[in-house]
Formats: C-alpha cells, structure tokens, sequence
C-alpha cells in the first residue's frame, strides 16, 4: 500500500466517523455503536479496494522504480512529466478483459474532454491510429453527453515492468501531444 492509498483510507475513516456522528445509522442508538459500524463499514470498504488491486501490475511498476498511485477503485495512477514542463497521468487498470484466450489490461490516457470533438478530428485521429505500434483512439460518451477522447494501449495482463512501463510512457507521450493540440492545455 502506498502512502497515497494509505491516506486515503485514513481521510475515507475520518469521513465515516463524521457521517456516524451527525447521522443515526440502522438502529444503533448510541454514539459508540454509531462510530462501529462507521469502522466496519470503512474498514469493508478498505477490504474491497484492496481486493480489487491487482498486485501483478504493483510488481511490475515497483520492478521498475515507477511512482504510483492505487486508486481507490482498484487501478494505478502515474503520473508523468514530460518535455516543455508539460505532465500527463496515466492509468492502468486492474480488471482485465478476455480475447481469444489471452487477458488483457486497459493502460490509457485522457486528452479531451467536451460536448462534441471539433471537426474533422475523428479523421485525424483515425490517421494516427495508422502510425502507432501500440495503442488506439477510443471515444467514450457518458450519460451527461460529455465526450471523452482518450489514448488506450490494451496489453497482456502479465507484462512484464519493462514493458508496462514503455506502454505508459507512450500513452502519456501520445495523449499528451494531442491534449496540447485539442485543447491547448495540461489538464490531464
């Protein structure tokens, strides 16, 4: 467990014990049966979280001396500084998928988000597409019509470090780069 995740539990326990404080929760009556279950419900969620982890990719970043977050949510956050003091996070996800018989892990980058990609870029990024080793383009739409451009490398769930570590780098390199051109910024 990183410092990061660490202090995230502690901050997630701090709220629980503060929500039990100024809530009644299912029929305790005191203060202390209150602060309880605030404890064990934190405690299961600190439980689920690290379940979720998958400590293949710890060892892979840790084999290469990357800097990590763990997410609450089970994934890995990196963060990368890049040329022209420009930064880009990565994630590298820990639920994996299933194709033909292989395991594969999602390592992406977001570099836009907005309610309709300018014009003519999906044909931009198609030509892109065409020039990478590793990694495509996907758009993804949430419920609230917001549109999320990013850069995705699916790779084998059992990479070694040296080669996790080249997927994040070019998924930060890449994303990056049209971050700048998309939206003139470093947001993410």
């Amino acid at each position: 467990m990183t410092k990061s995740t660490g202090f995230l539990i502690s901050f997630g326990l701090v709220m629980a014990l503060a929500a039990a404080a100024a809530a009644q929760t299912d029929g305790a009556t005191t203060m202390e049966q209150r602060i309880q279950q605030a404890v064990e419900a934190a405690t299961a969620a600190e439980t689920a979280g690290a379940s979720k982890m998958d400590a293949r990719v710890r060892r892979a970043l840790d084999a290469q001396n990357l800097n990590y977050t763990e997410l609450e949510n089970g994934n890995y956050r990196l963060h990368y500084t890049l040329e022209g003091d420009r930064t880009h996070l990565v994630l590298v996800e820990s639920v994996t998928s299933e194709f033909g018989g292989m395991e594969i892990r999602d390592v992406w980058g977001m570099a836009w988000k907005g309610s309709e990609l300018p014009y003519g870029t999906a044909r931009k990024l198609l030509e892109d597409n065409a020039l990478k080793k590793i990694g495509g383009w996907e758009v993804h739409e949430e419920a609230d019509g917001d549109i999320f451009l990013i850069f995705n490398a699916k790779i084998p769930a059992d990479s070694d470090g040296a080669a996790l570590a080249s997927a994040t780098e070019a998924v930060a390199a890449v994303a990056d780069e049209w971050e700048q051109r998309l939206m003139g910024s470093d947001d993410y």
